[in-house]
């Protein structure tokens, strides 16, 4: 178990371990309370609450149901070191993004801290919990592209932009500034992933530390590819333009942007020419 542990934080095992409680068994009833600690006045999970649903299932995938009983420092580490270690994706040879990791880390975290004051076991996290180390590294191969001065905009440019940009053009330029959106982001953008002027839950600002206000605004989303969850504050050019574009659409509701030949048509339609090609 300590050598598989090693590799894995425990690898994959769907067989539960006998002779009291388990990770596994924990992990199901952490989720549970998740999904009633962040569920709407309707009864819906909250954008925040899939996530950290999504996390924990995750750490259920990919870590064997040990017994609590061992769950000690050593394991703990294990677990984390696992995550630390950025091991690969699903189906590919591909390590999982550095902040994917930190995530899973964060996870494992948030979820120990909720079993050491669960009345239903008998475990609390060691003295040492603190101690261990969580930091994830890049990794030597990965490295960005630079980004020349020709591959950027000057102030000067992009004040001129906003000036003379139309409606329309001036919320593609401020989504991109705001949120660093490229075309697939702003084109698959809905309705229901903008929150204008509305404040974050009580738990959800807890959790952030950030004391969010009516006065301010939020595009709330999972990325498609990845579904990685993101939230963006909007600056108060970005509301005012968009507000300004929903005010002249075709007719309200997902998606956000639309075509301006076909009101009808949200902006990521492909065009005619596209779906002959296709």
């Amino acid at each position: 178990m300590r050598q598989r542990a090693a590799k894995w934080g425990g690898p994959l095992g769907n067989q539960p371990v006998v002779g009291g409680p388990t990770l596994h068994e924990a992990l199901r009833d952490h989720i549970a309370w998740l999904q009633a600690e962040y569920s709407e006045v309707n009864g819906d999970l909250t954008a925040w609450g899939k996530v950290r649903t999504k996390h924990a299932e995750l750490l259920i995938d990919r870590h064997d149901d040990l017994l609590l009983a061992r769950l000690d420092h050593d394991a703990i580490e294990a677990m984390v070191r696992f995550w630390r270690q950025r091991p690969t994706r699903k189906g590919s040879d591909r390590p999982i993004a550095k902040k994917s990791s930190e995530h899973q880390i964060a996870a494992i975290k948030f979820f120990l801290r909720w079993l050491s004051r669960s009345p239903k076991y008998d475990w609390k996290k060691p003295d040492s919990f603190e101690d261990i180390r969580v930091r994830v590294d890049g990794r030597g191969g990965e490295t960005r592209r630079q980004v020349t001065p020709e591959d950027i905009f000057t102030l000067d440019e992009l004040t001129l932009l906003n000036r003379y940009a139309a409606p329309f053009e001036r919320c593609l330029l401020l989504l991109g500034i705001n949120c660093g959106f490229g075309r697939a982001e702003i084109a698959t953008l809905t309705v229901g992933e903008v929150f204008l002027r509305t404040a974050h839950e009580p738990r959800h600002r807890e959790i952030l530390g950030f004391e969010s206000t009516d006065g301010d605004s939020f595009i709330k989303r999972y990325r498609h590819k990845t579904g990685v969850y993101g939230e963006f504050i909007l600056f108060p050019q970005t509301v005012a333009a968009i507000q300004d574009v929903e005010k002249n659409s075709w007719r309200p509701g997902p998606p956000l942007l639309r075509r301006r030949s076909d009101g009808r048509l949200p902006l990521s339609w492909p065009s005619r020419t596209h779906r002959r090609l296709g």
